[in-house]
C-alpha cells in the first residue's frame, strides 16, 4: 500500500531529526503547540458539517472533546526544556501546515481531514513510542509529556480512523489521501526548517 511507504519515509526522516539537541526539540515542540492549539477548533468545525447523530457528527465531537488543552501540554515540556515559549518562533511552514487544513475543509471537503488525521496519529502510534525513549534517557521524563500522551492514546484513534475509511466513496477517499500527500510534504519541512534555524534559536534559562 503506497500509504504505508509514505510513512515509512515519513519514519526516517522524523527518527533522524536531532531530539537529543533541546534547542531543537524546543522548538518543534513550539510548533506542535501552535498546530496543537487549532486542532479542537478543526475537528469540532468538521462534526458541525454533518447533521447531530450522524456517525462523522458524534466521532469529532467525541475527538474534539479528547484533544482539548493538549497544546498546553507542548507549552510545559517546552518550559520543563528551560525555554520561554513565548520567546520561540512559530515557523511560516508550521502556519502553513495548520492554515492548510482550513482550506480543505471549507473548500473541498470535510472527509479529508482524515489525510491530515491519519499522519498526525500514525507518526504518534507507529514513531513516538521509540522518540519517547530517547527524549526520556536525554532530557528526562519531565520533558516531554505530549509525545507520551499521543504515543499511547493515538492507538486507538487510528484504528477507528481506518474502519471509518471503508465507509468513504472513491470521491472522499481521493481528498483524504490528497490531503496526506500535502500534510505529510508540509510536516516533514518543518523539520527541515528547524534544523536550518537552529543557530538563531536563543535560550533562555529558567
Amino acid at each position: 500500500m503506497r500509504f504505508k511507504d509514505d510513512m515509512l519515509c515519513v519514519r526516517a526522516r522524523i527518527e533522524d531529526f536531532p531530539w537529543h539537541n533541546p534547542r531543537a526539540y524546543a522548538l518543534y515542540m513550539k510548533q506542535t503547540e501552535h498546530f496543537s492549539g487549532h486542532t479542537s477548533i478543526i475537528l469540532d468545525l468538521v462534526a458541525n458539517k454533518f447533521p447531530a447523530g450522524h456517525e462523522m457528527h458524534e466521532r469529532f465531537k467525541a475527538h474534539t472533546i479528547e484533544e482539548a488543552g493538549h497544546d498546553l501540554l507542548a507549552v510545559r515540556d517546552v518550559k520543563n526544556l528551560g525555554y520561554n515559549p513565548e520567546q520561540l518562533p512559530v515557523l511560516s511552514i508550521t502556519r502553513g501546515f495548520i492554515q492548510a487544513q482550513y482550506y480543505w475543509l471549507e473548500s473541498v471537503s470535510p472527509y479529508s481531514i482524515f489525510g491530515w488525521i491519519l499522519l498526525l496519529e500514525t507518526c504518534a502510534a507507529e514513531i513516538a513510542p521509540g522518540i519517547v525513549e530517547k527524549l526520556d534517557a536525554v532530557h528526562g521524563k519531565h520533558c516531554c509529556g505530549f509525545l507520551r500522551l499521543h504515543a499511547y492514546e493515538d492507538q486507538d484513534h487510528v484504528a477507528k480512523a481506518w474502519v471509518m475509511l471503508e465507509q468513504c466513496s472513491s470521491e472522499e477517499l481521493q481528498c483524504i489521501w490528497d490531503n496526506y500527500r500535502q500534510s505529510a510534504d508540509n510536516y516533514l519541512m518543518i523539520f527541515e526548517d528547524i534544523e536550518r534555524g537552529l543557530s538563531t534559536l536563543s535560550r533562555k534559562v529558567a
